[in-house]
């Protein structure tokens, strides 16, 4: 090869170079450029949160006495960062237990849109380190923002998995119900074959001890009618009225008891049997759905041939 020719050729191979680093700082811009829209997004919406809960807070303040306040409305219940290096959103109890169904959806669907972002730059980088513990991080404020709920709202909680955070106002409305398209949703999160396995097995078990507390809420339900049903002289009366205390405190914690089994094996769904990438890809394509981890369970459990709901708690009552 002449020298010219070898000159020629490191000539086109550093075009070649510069135009690749060219490639590739344009990628970055591009991704530095959403990533600061998408903050810009995030950081009003925080804002209006922020506004929405402190007008709702001063609201409820004003409107009940110092008597309804419990004493630990003034401790942390949750911080958020949102994807920043500092915390951007702290919610104390009494904040949390004052939530109206907006201010719920706006703070699941900043975190939600968090979670997309770090799953678009995971997509477009898989080579990047810096990914991955993004997507993480982002998953694990969403699930904690879904505990903090069931700790202090957990009637919140109830809405945010049957709302469309679009529009919140409708969860509560009887019609209110959007089609989920579960197939969809599977394929976004690449489950493998044993991971199916132990979401059914759990929702096998779930409902088992479901059951059980089931068949003693309706026990002391009857319990309670009876003492409805039985006429009261006035001597007999302040026996039965302890009774009916002592019946009413053990239907709560029964109820508390029911919620607690759900709480725990979602728990344990979310830590212990999926990934923070198919979990994210849950969260990010049930949208603008809020999370129904059980409802996708129980579809799993069709394509597997599992008894309904209802043939399985009767199992359960006959064999516990």
């Amino acid at each position: 090869m002449s020298d010219t020719q070898e000159k020629g050729s490191r000539q086109k191979a550093y075009r070649c170079r510069e135009k690749e680093k060219q490639e590739a700082n344009e990628f970055h811009l591009e991704q530095l450029s959403r990533k600061v829209a998408a903050l810009e997004i995030k950081k009003t919406q925080l804002q209006r949160a922020e506004e929405n809960i402190k007008s709702d807070k001063q609201g409820r303040n004003s409107a009940y006495s110092n008597s309804k306040k419990l004493p630990d409305d003034g401790e942390i219940a949750g911080s958020f960062c949102f994807g920043e290096a500092t915390i951007q959103l702290q919610l104390t109890r009494g904040i949390v237990r004052a939530f109206t169904i907006d201010n719920m959806a706006v703070i699941w669907k900043t975190l939600v849109q968090q979670m997309s972002l770090s799953l678009n730059n995971l997509d477009n980088a898989p080579w990047d380190t810096c990914f991955l513990p993004c997507v993480e991080e982002a998953v694990y404020e969403g699930v904690f923002f879904l505990w903090v709920l069931g700790d202090y709202n957990p009637r919140m909680l109830e809405a945010l998995t049957t709302c469309n955070v679009e529009a919140p106002t409708a969860a509560f409305s009887p019609s209110s119900g959007n089609a989920v398209d579960w197939p969809a949703i599977l394929v976004r999160m690449q489950l493998t074959g044993r991971q199916v396995e132990q979401l059914v097995a759990c929702r096998r078990t779930l409902i088992d001890e479901v059951a059980i507390l089931a068949a003693e809420w309706g026990r002391l339900c009857a319990q309670l009618k009876d003492i409805e049903d039985v006429g009261e002289s006035a001597e007999g009366s302040v026996i039965r009225f302890g009774e009916v205390t002592a019946l009413t405190t053990q239907l709560c914690a029964n109820v508390h008891a029911i919620n607690t089994c759900r709480h725990f094996y979602l728990s344990y769904i979310y830590t212990r049997v999926l990934s923070p990438v198919p979990m994210a890809q849950f969260f990010v394509a049930s949208y603008p759905m809020g999370p129904d981890m059980l409802s996708l369970i129980a579809f799993l459990a069709i394509r597997a041939d599992e008894p309904s709901t209802r043939k399985r708690i009767n199992y359960s009552r006959n064999t516990g």
